[in-house]
């Protein structure tokens, strides 16, 4: 079974295959090479607003850069409290998808 990425090393790895330094991402964020160093390292949590920013710079679905866990999403609870109730709902599909999909290849691998 492969081993399940947190979301640094996703991130990472994102930023590397794009070919961007942390100061490109960071510059483009509007944050320093700083804090997106730390999400990379796990110790920090990009914001709900950041994530959506860096799934559109890696041109990668957002579920695709969460952890498998989802602890990333239980990180921002106030955040995702904060949003219109739209943005919930549309957020709350993206997960249920992201563990619909989860759970597929988890059952697929079991039966291989």
């Amino acid at each position: 079974m492969a081993k399940n990425l947190l979301i640094g090393e996703k991130l990472r790895s994102a930023r590397l295959s794009n070919r961007l330094t942390l100061a490109q991402v960071g510059k483009t964020l509007g944050v320093g090479h700083g804090s997106v160093a730390k999400w990379e390292r796990d110790e920090n949590n990009p914001t709900l607003e950041h994530l959506i920013n860096l799934a559109e710079l890696f041109d990668t679905p957002i579920h695709m850069l969460i952890a498998e866990n989802l602890s990333a999403i239980a990180a921002m609870q106030h955040e995702i409290e904060a949003l219109s109730e739209d943005k919930q709902q549309e957020l709350a599909l993206l997960i249920r998808d992201f563990i619909s999909r989860a759970t597929q290849a988890q059952t697929q691998s079991v039966h291989d």
